[in-house]
């Protein structure tokens, strides 16, 4: 889905995050996307784990 985004496009996000939401709070919503990221990955991971056991 996103094969063909190069560093211009993701350049432009970040101009367009950081002018909506402000410097303050983007560090916050990275730190929160990151742990839901990782809790996301985890439950994937247990759910597999369970799944192969039976």
């Amino acid at each position: 889905m996103f094969k063909n985004i190069g560093w211009p496009e993701v350049l432009v996000i970040v101009v367009v995050l950081v002018l909506l939401f402000g410097g303050k709070i983007l560090p916050k919503l990275g730190k929160n996307l990151g742990e839901s990221g990782k809790d996301l990955k985890d439950a994937t991971k247990d759910l597999k784990d369970a799944v192969t056991e039976k």
